[in-house]
């Protein structure tokens, strides 16, 4: 643990101690029904839902053109319809305040239940959690919001064909709530936008935590609400507004800064980040499809060739339909035919789906030899690094005359070293054979001598 952690938690341990304990346990959950729904056509876009409750019915109904949303966020540059699930995200905050605005004014923190149409809205909401941006930004706002108002928003999905009113509110048809008039709900932008700037004094201190740690994720609620009793014990007379410039969001960084480089290390952390930059790099991916092959007069790629049963269903479902039967009879009968048919019968079909298999495969190459599809490939080439075999081989071939080089001097020596020793060794037999031959011949002579005096005697 980092000099900075220590300190950070030398400082905050008394004063945890002194907080009281509560018992965790979930809000209780509001009594009511709500929806919303968004709609996001050309330069257009509308929010409506409605909350009914026992205090009565509050419904909400706003459009606004993409030029007066880019003024409150003006990282949204494309088609309003490629942001649907940021604007059905602001369609349940604005719920969420009309909610509370019906609900009256109180202290106690609530569950608001509600259902949309969207999927990605439903589990960001629920999770406060995305890798997803520009949606983050949004989901911030939800997490801020309901940290300074106490309200946590559960949302549930329901199917499209069943959300017709929260629709007809998001595309300007109030006919159903013409007669409830006063209880309509006004959001205005401004509203939606300042929700982060109402926030409480710790979810300020949490999105300093995430910028400093650098994740581009929302925070969770209960690390919010921890945050909330902590500081409220400690620092009773701070209102939401605060400026915060004291030691504590900066020693609370540091532990967030430690905690985070230990779950870097574990299993999980180099899973959830792996999945993370995989997912950036897909993003990456897609934006410079969008970008190179998403133009209007970019070439399109070829459809897929159908196999040899979607050659049959083109074939026999004319004939089939014409009996009066409905699609679910049709493609049983269908399934039904094929599955007794042999293999001599299904070979006229095989051979008709090899051949349009043939006709693709052209037309995709075609397809890949355009200046589009080109400049995408290169791109996407540069986001997962990938160098092509030319390089390599490239790089090979210069590689290997340096290597000579630097072999050829080793070599060298190493040859010269050996021939020395041998001269050396060589030298050493020739002087040991000499020191042998003259010590035999000394031995004959003696002996010689010997018998010579022997002979006199």
């Amino acid at each position: 643990m980092t000099r900075a952690a220590q300190t950070s938690l030398a400082w905050l341990a008394p004063r945890i101690a002194a907080i009281p304990t509560t018992p965790l346990s979930l809000p209780p959950i509001l009594s009511s029904l709500a929806r919303a729904d968004a709609m996001a056509e050309g330069d257009q876009v509308g929010i409506g839902g409605w909350v009914s409750t026992k205090h009565g019915l509050a419904w909400f109904a706003e459009a606004h053109s993409m030029e007066e949303i880019r003024a409150f966020w003006p990282f949204l540059t494309k088609d309003a319809q490629k942001y649907i699930a940021c604007f059905e995200t602001l369609a349940q905050l604005a719920l969420a305040m009309t909610a509370k605005s019906h609900h009256g004014h109180t202290r106690l923190s609530l569950c608001l239940p509600t259902e949309s149409d969207n999927t990605p809205t439903e589990g960001g909401v629920n999770k406060l959690f995305t890798t997803s941006w520009p949606l983050s930004e949004f989901l911030s706002l939800v997490a801020s919001w309901s940290s300074a108002n106490g309200v946590t928003i559960q949302v549930s999905h329901i199917a499209g064909a069943h959300n017709e009113w929260a629709d007809d509110l998001s595309r300007g048809r109030l006919q159903a709530f013409a007669h409830r008039s006063r209880d309509r709900f006004r959001v205005s932008l401004e509203m939606l936008a300042s929700a982060s700037a109402k926030a409480s004094w710790s979810s300020k201190v949490v999105n300093l935590l995430h910028r400093s740690v650098g994740s581009s994720t929302c925070t969770t609620m209960p690390l919010v609400h921890a945050l909330d009793a902590l500081l409220e014990s400690l620092l009773p007379r701070c209102g939401p507004d605060v400026d915060f410039q004291g030691p504590l969001p900066y020693l609370l960084v540091a532990l967030a800064s430690t905690d985070m480089l230990d779950f870097r290390k574990t299993g999980e952390g180099k899973k959830y980040f792996r999945l993370k930059a995989a997912a950036a790099k897909k993003a990456r991916v897609d934006s410079a499809r969008e970008k190179y092959l998403g133009k209007d007069d970019a070439p399109k790629p070829p459809p897929a060739a159908p196999g040899a049963y979607q050659v049959f269903v083109q074939e026999k479902r004319p004939t089939l339909q014409s009996a009066g039967k409905n699609l679910g009879e049709v493609a049983k009968e269908m399934s039904q035919m094929w599955g007794n048919y042999s293999e001599e019968d299904r070979k006229p079909y095989e051979q008709r789906a090899a051949e349009l298999k043939a006709e693709y495969e052209d037309k995709m190459k075609e397809y890949k030899q355009s200046e589009a599809y080109k400049k995408f490939e290169r791109a996407r080439n540069a986001i997962f690094k990938k160098p092509k075999a030319k390089k390599e081989a490239k790089a090979k071939t210069a590689k290997k005359p340096k290597k000579a080089k630097q072999t050829k001097p080793k070599a060298k020596a190493k040859a010269k070293a050996k021939g020395k020793a041998k001269a050396k060794a060589r030298g050493r037999g020739k002087k040991q054979a000499s020191a042998s031959d003259s010590d035999v011949m000394g031995s004959d002579s003696d002996s010689d001598s010997d018998s010579s005096s022997s002979d006199s005697d």
